[in-house]
């Protein structure tokens, strides 16, 4: 079971160690942190929240409730909470200790999230096999081989990673990327994929090379490769632009079912691109120039540059 925080609506970045505090007041009543209540906070707010997250993954409910908004609210602001409940008695000390820190009232004495992600808990309980060296090799040779340049080709592959794949599909490739994420930050940097890179092929991969590797899959520009993009370039391009996942993604465009898609839908599926953006998009698979994007021009658009070029009596991994 993947479980997915969501709701960044409010979010903002906030540089750790500034002395300006954030004051807006946002939240939920059930995670909102006290020291957001007292408009007075830094990132530990968010410490805070994840604490109450793990606490009701942990026992199935939350540590401050109340009949309505106004009494969770109130519960929060006292901080108090119990583990003295049944339901604990089957959690770990480790555990159990965690939850402490992040729910710990004053933020100067909250754990932070690099303290955290460095718990004992973490360490004991977490995975310790080590992948199978022949499924790593595949993975890694893949990403070093994809290309994806044009950004219509991208965007379908992301939505197809994000809304097209079965767990069954995926469960190899998750093994793959948490044993490569050594600080377990959910991102790939670069030092990381060469470290991974090096222990499945035996030889170190070359600075150009990585350079390139990042150029293809980052596509969001963040400097680490995240989950979703490790996913679009190490999938066996079989699994991943089978005829039957190619027609979801197509039909993810065509919002009006007419069976071809035109500038317009791309524009709304894309999030209102500007019309230079549009006409560039179209301009990648609309090959008669009419306008619209047929399943076979999309299908071949889709195909045409997908991973890498096999040689002849080659097998794509």
């Amino acid at each position: 079971m993947k479980v997915k925080i969501i709701d960044f609506g409010t979010s903002q970045e906030f540089k750790i160690g500034s002395k300006k505090k954030m004051e807006e007041r946002y939240g939920t009543p059930y995670y909102i942190a006290p020291d957001v209540l007292n408009k007075s906070y830094n990132e530990k707010c968010d410490i805070w929240s994840l604490g109450v997250i793990l606490y009701i993954l942990l026992v199935g409910y939350p540590p401050f409730n109340g009949s309505d908004d106004k009494k969770i609210i109130d519960a929060v602001k006292k901080g108090k909470y119990t583990l003295d409940e049944p339901e604990w008695d089957d959690v770990s000390e480790e555990a159990i200790d965690l939850v402490k820190k992040c729910l710990t009232y004053d933020p100067d004495k909250r754990i932070s999230a690099s303290e955290a992600l460095d718990h004992v808990w973490f360490k004991k309980f977490a995975k310790a096999d080590k992948v199978k060296k022949s499924l790593a090799s595949k993975a890694l040779s893949n990403l070093k081989n994809f290309r994806a340049e044009q950004k219509l080709k991208q965007a379908t592959l992301a939505y197809i990673v994000s809304q097209c794949l079965t767990k069954e599909e995926t469960d190899k490739m998750e093994e793959i990327f948490s044993a490569m994420d050594k600080n377990n930050d959910g991102m790939l940097s670069k030092q990381e994929i060469k470290e991974g890179y090096e222990e499945h092929f035996g030889v170190p991969i070359e600075d150009d090379e990585l350079d390139k590797i990042f150029d293809a899959i980052d596509t969001d520009g963040s400097g680490a490769i995240d989950y979703s993009e490790f996913l679009m370039a190490t999938m066996n391009e079989q699994q991943l632009m089978s005829k039957e996942k190619l027609k979801q993604a197509f039909k993810m465009f065509d919002k009006d079912g007419s069976g071809t898609i035109s500038k317009d839908e791309i524009k709304e599926a894309l999030g209102n691109l500007d019309e230079e953006t549009a006409e560039k998009l179209m301009g990648e698979a609309d090959e008669d120039d009419d306008g619209e994007i047929t399943f076979e021009e999309f299908e071949k658009m889709m195909n045409k540059v997908v991973g890498v070029t096999a040689k002849p009596g080659s097998k794509l991994v």
